[in-house]
This record gives structure tokens, C-alpha cells and sequence, in this order.
């Protein structure tokens, strides 16, 4: 279901080089990293098999082996993308999806999609 938000503040992605992962591929999930940030719970840190790095929601991570004492493998889910969105206060989004902190969004009538902190949107 939609949902209309209006930016409360400013948000610039975090990341020019997003982890985009595709259903069953395999990653490492290194708990040695952590983000502390109040309302980001279950984001893990994840590399990809071609390098990419980047927070990915725990949810659609099943772990299948322990390779170290930080390290495991995990098998993905279902398609994601860590991709965000550049927004000025003001602007009008359409949310599709809110996880972990987090609303998968885009602009009216714009094709362009990405995540924004919750914390920077209100409901419209």
C-alpha cells in the first residue's frame, strides 16, 4: 500500500556505490561492524560476492555457514537494493515499503526509487 510523506529534513545518500543483491546469491555478513543509531535495528553489515559492501536488513538474510568467529555466510532472500535517495525538506514522496527504520520511496511521477530515514519524513 502507498503512502504520501512530505520531507521534515534534508537527507543525502550515504553511499555512491549501493549493495544491490539478488535473490539466493550469497553473502558475508560481518557482525565486527555495527551501527549503533536509535530505530536502525536488524541492518547488518554485508559483502557481496563482487565486493560490494553495505547495510542489508537482517530479515532477508538466512545464515547457512560460520566461516569466523564475526563472519558468516548467509543466503539472500529476495531482490534488494540499499540504493537511497537524495531529498530537500519540503518534498512530496510516495513510500511503498517502511523497514527498519527506513521507507522505500520515490517522487510523483518519477520511476527513480530509494531508501530515506523515516526519521526525515512525516506522513502527509
Amino acid at each position: 500500500m502507498e503512502q504520501k510523506y512530505i520531507v521534515s529534513e534534508k537527507w543525502e545518500k550515504s553511499y555512491p556505490d549501493p549493495i544491490i543483491l539478488q535473490k539466493e546469491d550469497i553473502v558475508t555478513i560481518d557482525f565486527s561492524i555495527k551501527d549503533t543509531t536509535p530505530g536502525w535495528d536488524n541492518w547488518v553489515w554485508c559483502i557481496s560476492a563482487n565486493g560490494q559492501t553495505g547495510w542489508v536488513p537482517a530479515q532477508i538474510l538466512k545464515i547457512v555457514n560460520t566461516t569466523t568467529e564475526d563472519q558468516k555466510e548467509a543466503l539472500v532472500l529476495e531482490d534488494y537494493s540499499a540504493i537511497e535517495l537524495t531529498v530537500e525538506k519540503g518534498e512530496i514522496l510516495i513510500g511503498t515499503n517502511v523497514l527498519n527504520g527506513w521507507v522505500w520511496c520515490r517522487r510523483p511521477n518519477e520511476a527513480v526509487e530509494g531508501w530515506v530515514p523515516l526519521d526525515n519524513v512525516q506522513c502527509a
